[in-house]
């Protein structure tokens, strides 16, 4: 499943020409003047609106989900040391493009 503000980003149409995936750093797949409901609020009461939605091609790769994983608990954690080991192996993911460990 798709996670709102980092596998995809809504925006207000024409807002931006290009946004970068806050997990893996490539630029999102651009989808102009949209209509539709950007939150699950907006959704129930029947509302759309035309914005730009801009999706990680590589959002539902094991890879991507494994990074963003590493990097949601490297946030989370109140161990300075084991942020940075969460990180550096998301560092390693992304070099690789391949997962560590069977995460999915």
């Amino acid at each position: 499943m798709l996670e709102s503000g980092k596998d995809v980003i809504f925006t207000s149409a024409g807002q931006y020409q290009e946004l970068k995936c806050p997990t893996c750093g490539e630029v999102m797949d651009w989808h102009k003047n949209v209509t539709g409901a950007t939150s699950f609020a907006e959704a129930m009461g029947g509302k759309t609106h035309i914005h730009d939605e801009y999706k990680c091609k590589h959002a539902q790769l094991d890879w991507h989900i494994q990074v963003k994983m590493l990097q949601e608990y490297a946030q989370d954690t109140p161990s300075s040391k084991l942020a940075n080991i969460y990180l550096e192996e998301s560092l390693d993911i992304l070099k690789a493009r391949t997962c560590t460990k069977r995460c999915v």
